[in-house]
């Protein structure tokens, strides 16, 4: 097993004093590294949750994400390719179709993405028969979905006029790990679903491979944009908590994920044969080890 490195005893006053979890309500945590950011990284000590403290407040986070930024550049990015070709969005929105259908969710459920960005993975699950919406802070974003005959609601989930429509499906992906409660998100997110609904999103693996041996030089170690990092273990802790029971919970292993990890451990890529990348890539999937980890749960 690969050990955390740096943690220490959570001090009695200064940057941790009056820390309390988003995940349990706990009051005590451990700080796991200094220096790395205006605010401290911490450990609760009893959920185990690991996140910044405190997070930025609204207007600094609203001055980061109304920029133009990597987050902005890349939706255009991808927005261009699906217009260029829409296969790899569509192949998407079938693969999760299926899944959903092996739960019990048909062509005619109700479906939330949140943090959507340029909605096409709405697009194509309303093309296939769900009345898919989604909710994203982008003007950008929410207008290209309207403009292609997609549909939501342009702000944030805890916007006092925003839909609280009871979902068969809600999911996410890459955003939880941004807001800075996603916590009180995902007990709004269970409250909209019916009972037998499912919750599928995700979120960078702090647990992964990788991220244990870089720690705060992970390439998704980053501050403000990401604010909360998750583990199997925590999610377990959290989603059982709420009443939404974890039915699969998987590990991302593309061949790039395989490269990183030679890379991490400072080997050679000349040890990059296609049998130690299929070698590298079973043991991030069976061991939770890649980069990301994928959730799919259902309302008790």
């Amino acid at each position: 097993m690969i050990e955390l490195a740096g943690a220490q005893a959570h001090p009695t006053g200064g940057a941790t004093e009056g820390f309390v979890c988003p995940s349990c309500a706990g009051r005590a945590c451990v700080q796991r590294f200094a220096g790395v950011a205006p605010a401290s990284f911490v450990r609760c000590t009893n959920c185990e949750a690991e996140l910044f403290w405190p997070a930025p407040g609204d207007e600094q986070l609203r001055a980061i994400y109304s920029e133009r930024n990597t987050f902005s550049d890349q939706g255009e990015r991808e927005a261009a390719a699906y217009l260029a070709d829409p296969e790899p969005i569509r192949g998407w929105a079938a693969s999760l179709g299926r899944q959903f259908g092996e739960l019990g969710i048909a062509p005619g459920a109700t479906v939330l993405e949140l943090g959507c960005m340029y909605g096409m993975l709405l697009l194509e699950l309303g093309r296939i028969g769900y009345d898919a919406w989604g909710i994203e802070p982008s003007p950008q974003g929410m207008a290209f979905l309207r403009e292609h005959g997609g549909h939501g609601y342009q702000g944030t989930l805890f916007d006092a006029d925003c839909p609280s429509t009871t979902c068969d499906v809600v999911m996410s992906f890459h955003t939880l790990e941004h807001l800075p409660d996603p916590y009180m998100a995902l007990k709004k997110l269970r409250d909209m679903l019916r009972p037998g609904g499912v919750m599928h999103f995700v979120v960078p693996n702090w647990g992964g491979l990788v991220a244990r041996r870089m720690q705060t030089r992970w390439k998704w170690f980053t501050y403000p944009e990401h604010l909360h990092y998750f583990s199997e273990q925590s999610i377990r802790n959290f989603m059982g908590s709420i009443g939404v029971n974890p039915t699969k919970i998987e590990s991302t292993a593309g061949d790039h994920e395989a490269r990183e990890v030679l890379e991490a451990f400072e080997t050679s890529h000349r040890c990059a044969s296609e049998d130690v990348t299929r070698l590298l890539q079973e043991i991030l999937r069976n061991g939770l080890l890649g980069e990301a980890l994928v959730v799919t749960a259902v309302r008790a």
